[in-house]
């Protein structure tokens, strides 16, 4: 039985008339008598009781015409969500991102401009390390990350940077620079620096070493915090200073001004994933990106 068969029969059945329903079915009489009188073989049932010119449907036929048109009215519903899902309108969609990602507007502003086009695709979110992220996406555990490089497998994995983000540094409100403006790397060669461990931000930390190396002094590393949004909270409790990047400055703890860093390095922040990617719902969603970039 093919679904062919049930479209001809509901035609005959809605007309009660195999004419009208060929003309309608756009074909001919005898063609559509024949694939009805095969269905009714197949099925071993009478369809239509045959009544000289008129023609009515048996109680057979009135249960299969009901459960007919559940099965096309089911099959064109598979197809539309098969064409739903194909364009990324359904499914679900696993988004990583590092916790200093989840500070930044433009990260909020693409996922919420992505839900807001594609309400009915279910967000599935993992915050990890960005070193973690990447191994993730690698192993399908997650479909795209935000997060900062640098990421490992580059032959994998396609990193599309979204911002520069300028650093800024955090210091205890007593500090002695508290009430400057701007500091400069070299202000703080006294300082002890409350650093996050490589596992957690091997770029940035890295850079903050570097960056210090160029001005002619190697930080002095003091208490480790475990995650980055830690470190202000150390910071507050007086344990050093800290070089984070400006969209932390959104925490606002007691015991913790920000300064403009005048030499500090960059953040960079972008978004994964994987190069071979071909799925809809991940394409869509590094064309927010874009949109948004």
């Amino acid at each position: 039985m093919e679904l062919r068969h049930l479209r001809y029969f509901i035609a005959v059945a809605d007309n009660l008339h195999f004419t009208r329903a060929a003309i309608q079915l756009h074909m001919a009489q005898p063609p559509l008598s024949q694939q009805i009188h095969a269905l009714e073989q197949e099925l071993d049932a009478p369809l239509f009781h045959r009544l000289g010119r008129r023609i009515e449907l048996t109680d057979a036929g009135t249960s299969f015409r009901d459960d007919a048109r559940n099965i096309l009215a089911e099959v064109e519903r598979a197809a539309l969500r098969a064409r739903r899902a194909r364009d990324g309108d359904i499914g679900r969609l696993s988004l990583g991102f590092t916790e200093s990602a989840s500070f930044s507007r433009i990260v909020t502003g693409t996922i919420h401009a992505y839900q807001i086009n594609f309400p009915e695709v279910k967000l599935s979110l993992a915050q990890n390390q960005s070193a973690a992220l990447g191994a993730m996406l690698i192993s399908r555990e997650i479909d795209v990350a935000f997060l900062r490089p640098p990421i490992e497998r580059e032959d994998l994995l396609t990193f599309r940077l979204l911002r520069r983000e300028r650093t800024i540094v955090a210091l205890p409100s007593d500090h002695r620079l508290a009430g400057t403006d701007q500091v400069s790397l070299a202000d703080l060669r006294q300082d002890a620096f409350v650093s996050y461990p490589r596992t957690t931000g091997p770029g940035l930390s890295d850079q903050v070493i570097a960056a210090c190396a160029a001005q002619g002094f190697t930080p002095k590393l003091g208490q480790s915090a475990p995650r980055l949004s830690a470190t202000i909270n150390l910071v507050a409790a007086g344990f050093g200073v800290s070089i984070v990047p400006e969209s932390l400055r959104q925490l606002q703890p007691d015991g913790v001004v920000y300064r403009a860093l005048a030499d500090g390095p960059e953040a960079l922040l972008g978004l994964a994933y994987r190069t071979e990617e071909r799925s809809a719902r991940v394409l869509n969603l590094v064309g927010r990106f874009d949109a948004a970039v």
